[in-house]
C-alpha cells in the first residue's frame, strides 16, 4: 500500500511515497515558519528570510539551500517507494547545475540557525542531482528520486513518527543556478 507525503513550503513542493503494510494515507505537511528554509552561499552569506530557494554557482557564490518539515508523520522503519523535490522556478536560468540532495542524518531535525551551523550538521550519503535541464520561471520542476535518503532517517533507531526532517540541496561543481520559490516569496 502507498502512502503519499505531500509537504508544502510556499512554492516548493515535496513528494514522498512511501509503502506501509498498515495502512494508505495521504497527509500534507507546511513548513511551519519562514526560519524552516535556508539559504547559504561560499561567500559566508547566510538568510532565513531570502525569498530564493537555490543550488549551484550563482553569481560567482557557490550557493546550498535547506528546508525543515516539522511533525512528519512517516512511522519508523517504513519503506520509502520515492521521494521527489518539486520547485516551482522564480528565475529563469541555464548552463550546467551539478548537486546532490540530501537528508540530515539526525533523528529529530533542528532549524538552522546561521552558516556555522548549516555547514556542521551531518548529512546521509547523498542523492547526485546532476545536469539539471534550463528552468522557466513559473514552471515546476522535479528532482531525482532521493528515497534513499530519507530511508535512512526513518531507518534510525530514535525516528519517531511526528520528528521533524531537514532536507539540503548542495551545488556539486556547476557553473550555473537552479533557483526555486522559498517560503518568504
Amino acid at each position: 500500500l502507498a502512502i503519499v507525503a505531500i509537504i508544502t513550503v510556499g512554492f516548493l513542493f515535496y513528494f514522498f511515497h512511501i509503502n506501509s503494510i498498515r495502512a494508505a494515507n495521504t497527509a500534507t505537511f507546511n513548513v511551519a515558519e519562514s526560519a524552516d528554509d535556508v539559504i547559504r552561499s561560499a561567500t559566508s552569506s547566510f538568510s532565513r528570510v531570502d525569498t530564493k530557494f537555490r543550488a549551484g554557482l550563482n553569481s560567482g557564490a557557490v550557493t546550498h539551500s535547506a528546508v525543515r518539515f516539522t511533525n512528519i508523520n512517516i512511522l519508523k522503519d517504513s519503506t520509502i517507494g520515492s521521494a521527489y523535490l518539486t520547485l516551482t522556478s522564480n528565475q529563469s536560468n541555464g548552463g550546467t547545475v551539478l548537486t546532490t540532495l540530501y537528508a540530515e542524518y539526525i533523528d529529530n531535525a533542528m532549524q538552522i540557525s546561521n552558516a556555522a551551523d548549516f555547514d556542521g550538521r551531518t548529512l546521509t550519503t547523498g542523492t547526485a542531482w546532476n545536469n539539471i535541464p534550463s528552468w522557466t520561471i513559473g514552471t515546476d520542476y522535479n528532482s531525482i528520486d532521493f528515497a534513499s535518503e530519507i530511508q535512512t532517517v526513518v531507518n534510525r533507531s530514535g525516528w519517531a513518527s511526528g520528528n521533524a526532517i531537514n532536507i539540503f540541496w548542495k551545488d556539486n561543481g556547476s557553473n550555473s543556478v537552479r533557483t526555486g520559490a522559498s517560503w518568504d516569496d
